[in-house]
């Protein structure tokens, strides 16, 4: 298959197809009874020849139709199971195939090609590999040295099935309920956990942007919106033409928020942002080009995405990432050999880890198809990959895996497995950290309907952002006086390396905030303001924290004289005036609001709780006052510009009688004597 046409395949989504396939002729006299039967063999032919996944849907109908009235015809039998393979209906193409070969053995010479492939999307693996064994022996010389490479893949990937199915399964899957998945491909799901939305590209003609089809004959693909009642996804929209185009679109990642997304257009990836749960999507922006999927991890300072082109570069589709430096991305790097295979590693996707990275291949590693595996970063390098087993994956494609946001075990993905509604569906699928006895045992091994029978484990309902390590922060940034929503910039910064992680921009109508803070991590919270002056926080988090959610209600002081500010981010030794290196981005950026008003005076202030002597404390404040007023000098500020006072217990904010109130007094602060 050209590149041309493997590109073209994977961007319109279609399912696998090997090789192509024979086109032995349909003999009319086979229809002499019935003239309306041979109408549908040559509507059916005049799609066939377009070799186009949508041209096969629609011969697969038509031909279904002429076979009503004479179904022992092999050349028939042969191009309607060509044509319903190539749409993603195995079952119906093995059959087809199957009686076409047992009625006329010369009907083509890659019957029994097709054959396996069949069986093998189906997940017969013991009966696909005969059959691609006997391919070797059987097949004409010139049709065995076309296929022999792809043979010898699938062969592997077939032995590969039989081992699986000797393990016990690690997942359980289950299709999507509700009104997403139909008889056209859905795929690419992510889910938003601001509204409980699943957001998933789908090629169905009603409510899609562009009315004409694309170059497969199928409608185009647009982004939908799928909301739940009850447990269904019933509610499916369009995601707007702010997104969707005459082109073909997919979603490929939201943020936990589910402010952005983004989407694949064109092997170009965009960037869209809303304003809350029911505005619109803005006009979508060029992220990045030339690849076909990105995803970011928890705290935005790694990003992977996939491309065939690159550094390093396998083969087909690679996967690349690149780490935060600064306000910059590094250049991109290879995953590296043990990851990138010759053929297609794509859709790569954090998991909840960073460490953990989970892709889709149809590599030597899959039981046919692309299957979805998992690798480990160990040792300064990406591990080789570990397919995820029959539970998720199939003989068939399973591509387009992701995690629900801050969740462990509960994602959903996209497959062309036999069983859902036609072509690509989604799949809700649970992750087990333990395997799990299945009984009774099946050949179908991924259908939700084998586990009917105690042992039962129910697929849990997704608890997207409750089950990770994981502190979210919302809340209003108003004016002090809270009569006035501000349209503020927030920023989230490392303390330990001064590095900043997100830059989020409020609400412009009701100055609402929404950011997400993983364990493990001392962070500032800086916001500011047109006017106003800077306001800081800290949160210095655990490794241990579980989830959480901390409501933060800001409001913010104007540049006037006496408005005043905690340095929540300025720390010392302790019993010392020695400033940690913590403390440099938080004075920093305060020395920066001196760039803006030239004309600024504040007084810094030293605090301590009651606890030990007095003076003692006083000392120690005038003495940290002292250290931030000189680091500010150091950085640039005028010596005239920054006074220095310590004031020790005498000037308390909270209690002295609490540990937690104790904390609060123990402060350095910054208030504006002239401006």
């Amino acid at each position: 298959m050209s590149k041309k046409i493997l590109i073209l395949l994977l961007i319109l989504m279609a399912p696998l197809l090997a090789l192509p396939q024979e086109s032995p002729k349909v003999p009319k006299k086979e229809f002499a009874s019935s003239s309306e039967a041979w109408k549908m063999v040559k509507k059916g032919n005049k799609y066939y020849k377009k070799n186009r996944v949508g041209g096969y849907r629609m011969a697969a109908k038509y031909y279904g139709k002429a076979l009503d009235a004479n179904e022992m015809c092999a050349p028939l039998l042969y191009r309607a199971g060509i044509s319903e393979l190539m749409s993603g209906s195995h079952k119906l193409a093995k059959g087809h195939l199957s009686d076409a070969a047992d009625l006329s053995p010369s009907v083509a010479s890659d019957a029994l090609y097709w054959i396996a492939v069949s069986k093998q999307n189906l997940s017969m693996f013991k009966d696909a590999k005969s059959d691609f064994d006997d391919c070797m022996d059987e097949l004409p010389e010139k049709a065995r040295k076309k296929y022999s490479a792809d043979i010898s893949l699938r062969i592997n990937q077939c032995e590969n099935g039989l081992r699986l199915m000797k393990q016990q399964d690690m997942s359980v899957v289950q299709p999507l309920p509700g009104a997403v998945n139909s008889n056209m491909p859905e795929f690419a799901p992510v889910f938003c956990n601001l509204d409980s939305a699943l957001y998933f590209s789908g090629k169905r003609k009603e409510g899609n942007v562009c009315k004409k089809p694309g170059k497969d004959l199928d409608p185009r693909a647009d982004v939908y919106a799928a909301y739940t009642d009850n447990g269904e996804y019933t509610d499916v929209r369009n995601a707007g033409n702010t997104i969707n185009t005459k082109k073909n679109e997919y979603p490929a990642y939201m943020n936990i928020t589910g402010a952005k997304l983004c989407y694949g257009s064109h092997k170009n990836i965009y960037v869209t942002y809303k304003k809350s749960v029911n505005s619109r999507w803005k006009k979508g922006e060029k992220y990045l080009k030339n690849c076909v999927s990105v995803s970011w991890n928890s705290d935005s300072s790694m990003v992977i995405y996939t491309s065939a082109k690159g550094p390093d570069h396998q083969g087909g589709y690679d996967i690349y990432f690149m780490k935060r430096q600064g306000n910059k991305f590094s250049d991109p790097q290879n995953l590296g050999a043990d990851v990138n295979s010759q053929y297609n590693d794509m859709w790569a996707t954090f998991g909840a880890e960073d460490t953990v990275i989970y892709f889709a291949t149809n590599s030597h590693l899959s039981v046919g198809g692309y299957d979805i595996m998992k690798t480990r970063f160990h040792n300064g390098k990406w591990q080789t990959p570990q397919n995820l087993g029959l539970g998720i994956n199939s003989g068939a494609d399973d591509n387009y895996f992701q995690l629900s946001a801050g969740d462990t075990r509960m994602g959903y993905f996209a497959s062309t497995r036999d069983g859902g509604k036609g072509d690509y569906d989604i799949y809700r699928v649970l992750l087990f950290r333990e395997a799990l006895y299945q009984y009774p045992p099946s050949p179908f091994r991924y259908l939700a309907a084998d586990y009917a029978k105690e042992p039962v484990l129910p697929l849990e309902e997704p608890e997207p952002i409750k089950t990770m390590r994981l502190t979210v922060v919302r809340g209003r940034i108003t004016d002090f006086d809270h009569t006035r929503n501000l349209y503020s910039q927030i920023s989230i910064t490392d303390n330990s390396t001064n590095a900043t992680l997100q830059t989020i921009m409020t609400n412009p109508e009701t100055g609402e905030y929404v950011i997400t803070l993983p364990s493990g991590k001392n962070y500032a919270m800086t916001v500011s303001s047109d006017g106003y002056l800077f306001h800081s926080e800290n949160f210095n988090i655990p490794p241990a924290t579980n989830y959480q959610e901390i409501r933060k209600d800001i409001g913010m002081l104007p540049m006037d004289p006496g408005s005043k500010v905690v340095l929540n981010n300025v720390f010392f030794d302790s019993n010392s005036s020695n400033l940690r290196p913590e403390s440099y981005g938080e004075l920093d950026r305060l020395a920066e609001i001196f760039k803006l008003y030239p004309g600024l005076v504040i007084e810094v202030s030293g605090h301590t709780d009651n606890q030990g002597n007095r003076l003692y404390n006083i000392t120690l404040s005038q003495k940290r006052a002292e250290a931030v007023r000189q680091y500010l000098i150091d950085v640039g500020v005028q010596p005239v510009q920054v006074m220095a006072k310590g004031y020790g217990p005498d000037r308390p904010r909270d209690t002295n009688s609490t540990a937690e109130g104790r904390q609060n007094n123990r402060r350095v602060e910054a208030q504006i004597l002239s401006n």
